[in-house]
């Protein structure tokens, strides 16, 4: 297991809103990692305190939890959901997310579009 050698890992998400009209979003977005056991990591919001997050083409990077995974090197896919807000039409178009696995010596990039 990579952590034994390198120490625990560091998860980061560079998240990307899309670039059309009505993309942003003002819910709060949530994310969980799943590893290739099926073991799901404790759920992260992904927010920015005073930071309008997730608008129309804005990328923004956030810490995200590992804690709960058995494999924490081997993600599998990410499991992403965002709360409703009070206003009638808010979707929210996200065009990526990039996930950072960061070892002492190395790191690990993965996408999903």
């Amino acid at each position: 297991m990579l952590s034994s050698i390198f120490g625990a890992p560091r998860f980061t998400a560079k998240v990307t809103t899309g670039d059309r009209l009505g993309a942003g979003t003002n819910s709060t977005v949530w994310m969980q990692l799943v590893d290739s056991t099926g073991k799901v990591s404790e759920k992260t919001c992904l927010d920015k305190t005073f930071v309008n997050d997730h608008q129309r083409g804005a990328t923004h990077t956030y810490n995200v939890s590992h804690k709960g995974l058995d494999k924490p090197e081997d993600i599998a896919y990410i499991i992403l959901w965002r709360d409703r807000t009070p206003v009638a039409d808010d979707s929210w178009l996200l065009d990526k997310i990039v996930v950072f696995i960061f070892y002492s010596f190395r790191h690990t990039k993965i996408i999903f579009k």
